[in-house]
């Protein structure tokens, strides 16, 4: 593999000499190496979740895939309302600071913030359920199951956006496959049992966002532990509050 890599990138710097008549800097050879190494986890992570994703419609049935789908769906919409874009304005100004102690008391305001959003979003989901089950056109178990989803997703996307933040991509590159082969072995898991649903083929997704989640959070732990921040809480809010607004309205 790092021969592969190696090659790949004397052939990138051989075309930019002949190119531009001069080696490719430093800068630019850490960007190369850092795209690669993302590269390579997203295709592996690709190879496994897209079986998955075609098994699935075609052994659910139509009925059964598409209350899977509407579960997923209406999940996503509550995700969105859990984080309101908190972890990627986390991305943009903790990756700009670069140093310790700033970075920890971003990510750290960060995970507050979006926990007390958290908090809000399912208080009002259970608060309205049956106002919100009768908007979506969903049946209150599948409700339930959406809010676990949007949890567990939302805790997905702060988790890997945090390896972002920090740049940790080579990390990033190798929780991919972990969470595309968690979900893979999952599936096929429930699959053998021969009494695939709508709900048990929520399962692996359940198991593979709260173990890639918790995986990650272990590993970035001493960022978690600055206290909560006025000043960049009020900065992420602000930056957080356009791109809420993009988000929703797609």
């Amino acid at each position: 593999m790092n021969g592969e890599k190696n090659f790949v990138i004397k052939i990138i710097d051989f075309s930019h000499k002949k190119l531009f008549d001069e080696a490719i800097g430093e800068e630019a050879m850490v960007f190369i190496r850092k795209v690669s190494h993302v590269g390579l986890g997203t295709a592996f992570s690709t190879l496994l979740t897209f079986p998955v994703t075609i098994l699935a419609g075609r052994i659910l049935g139509s009925d059964e895939y598409g209350r899977f789908a509407l579960v997923q769906s209406v999940g996503m919409v509550f995700a969105t309302f859990m984080t309101l874009g908190l972890d990627t304005a986390m991305v943009k100004y903790s990756s700009e600071v670069g140093e310790y102690d700033g970075q920890a008391s971003i990510i750290s305001t960060t995970y507050i913030l979006i926990s007390l959003l958290i908090c809000l979003a399912l208080g009002f989901s259970f608060a309205f359920h049956p106002q919100l089950t009768n908007a979506f056109s969903i049946a209150q178990e599948e409700f339930l199951l959406a809010i676990l989803f949007a949890f567990l997703f939302a805790l997905l996307n702060l988790s890997l956006n945090t390896l972002r933040a920090l740049d940790r991509m080579r990390t990033f590159s190798l929780i991919q496959p972990l969470f595309a082969g968690m979900l893979f072995i999952g599936f096929i898991t429930f699959l053998l049992l021969d009494v695939l649903s709508y709900e048990l083929a929520l399962y692996p997704y359940f198991l593979a966002y709260g173990i890639t989640s918790a995986t990650v959070i272990v590993l970035i732990g001493r960022y978690l532990s600055h206290d909560y921040h006025k000043e960049c809480a009020g900065t992420l809010l602000k930056y957080s509050a356009f791109t809420a607004i993009g988000a929703l309205s797609f």
